[in-house]
């Protein structure tokens, strides 16, 4: 994919966690605007359109792909978004990737409200999960379900669902990284709250990824992305972040759900 020409290509900057942090024995900070700007710098990347690349796309080898999405949420109603989890996404992802199972651990909206950092679009490179925890938290989690069989019995990967609602997404879209591009072993820790439990991981910046993004989506899609995969055969994550687009400058800021969802797959 890393040759393919997109219809639009976007000049855009990103921020990347920085450099130093590469060779430093703690682990950065990165929970507030400050902290944010303090430990991330900026870089300018080309970020392709792949809206008209879809149906080359492969999601256990780019790591994300566009989908339809049928079932109407009512975003603005918190409860039925948190019974979605389990009796819309849940169902969605099991019918899409062919997993066994699927366990949506956490949801969030993002809008144009600032006022809580963590709501706020995302705006550095990253990846939900963290290096140190791979293979604790899964089977915690099928413990709180009440799963039955142990976590070695299944192959595991965490996808995200990322739903626009109100309107099409113009301003703050998502983008992320060509997962054939990346290589996993450039993941850092970091901490995303003032908690030292509450850990993702960054990369650092690699003049080889390559961004994609798909424009102008719209209620009704999807767009599915993987965060880690225990399969050897698939690619593992593909990092990603909003990105401010100045060719639409004035369109207003999107508004999207993300759902978390840990999906197993029998070996």
């Amino acid at each position: 994919m890393a040759s393919w020409k997109s219809i639009v290509d976007t000049q855009a900057k990103v921020r990347y966690v920085n450099e130093e942090w590469r060779t430093r024995d703690d682990v950065p900070y990165i929970c507030t605007k400050e902290t944010r700007r303090a430990n991330t710098s900026e870089h300018d990347v080309v970020i392709s359109d792949a809206r008209y690349l879809n149906d080359q796309l492969d999601l256990d080898q780019q790591g994300f792909v566009l989908a339809e999405f049928e079932p109407v949420i009512d975003f603005h109603n918190k409860q039925v978004v948190t019974d979605s989890e389990q009796s819309v996404i849940a169902p969605f992802l099991c019918d899409f990737t062919g997993a066994q199972a699927a366990f949506v651990t956490s949801h969030i909206l993002r809008t144009e409200d600032r006022s809580v950092y963590l709501n706020a679009y995302a705006r550095f490179v990253h990846v939900d999960y963290a290096i140190r925890q791979e293979g604790i938290v899964e089977q915690q989690i099928l413990d709180q379900h009440g799963f039955e069989n142990p976590l070695d019995q299944f192959d595991y990967a965490w996808f995200n669902v990322w739903l626009p609602f109100d309107h099409e997404v113009k301003q703050n879209a998502l983008t992320l990284v060509d997962a054939t591009t990346f290589d996993p072993d450039e993941r850092l820790d970091y901490y995303f709250s003032d908690s030292t439990t509450a850990v993702a991981a960054v990369p650092t910046f690699n003049r080889d990824h390559r961004f994609y993004y798909f424009s102008d989506m719209v209620p009704g899609e999807a767009l599915v992305f993987k965060q880690l995969d225990s399969r050897p055969d698939k690619a593992e994550m593909c990092p990603h972040t909003a990105f401010y687009n100045p060719a639409v400058s004035a369109a207003p800021g999107r508004r999207s759900a993300e759902f978390r969802a840990l999906c197993l797959f029998a070996r």
